[in-house]
């Protein structure tokens, strides 16, 4: 299997931390518009960082997305003022997990990575396939687990 420059350049620990660092951070832009209680936002960043993440290197991004979505679902129940049950965070961020891993699986298979941007059709499958398709999996379980 080819590995791209990326891939190769940064170990499993520092895109593991980069990640989790960029959905927490992203994770706190989305909230800021989010609905009181904090659970329901129409803007989520993080998703596309998680995509973009994804799409860059591989298999390796999903434990800083894991580790990312864990610790943005603890701040905000604790911000929030709810009783934090470990579980919730848990299963929330199995399912961004997914979203992200499914995202671009469909991304690499339909349209393929990097593709050209120069094609209008590339850039609705990748609008489509990146955005409303994948986020329908987080969105889905993450609301069912609430």
């Amino acid at each position: 299997m080819n590995e791209t420059m990326l891939e190769r350049r940064f170990n499993l620990a520092q895109v593991s931390l980069f990640v989790a660092m960029g959905y927490f951070l992203t994770g706190l832009l989305g909230q800021l518009i989010a609905i009181p209680p904090g659970y329901a936002t129409l803007f989520w960043p993080a998703s596309g960082l998680a995509l973009g993440s994804c799409l860059i290197w591989g298999r390796k991004a999903l434990p800083g997305i894991y580790i990312g979505s864990f610790s943005i679902n603890v701040y905000i129940a604790y911000a929030s003022q709810s009783e934090i049950h470990l579980f919730l965070p848990c299963l929330i961020a199995a399912s961004a997990v997914l979203q992200a891993f499914v995202g671009a699986a469909l991304v690499n298979r339909f349209v393929g990575f990097p593709f050209a941007f120069h094609s209008p059709q590339k850039v609705l499958h990748f609008a489509l396939l990146g955005g409303p398709v994948s986020s329908f999996i987080n969105a889905t379980l993450s609301c069912f687990v609430l």
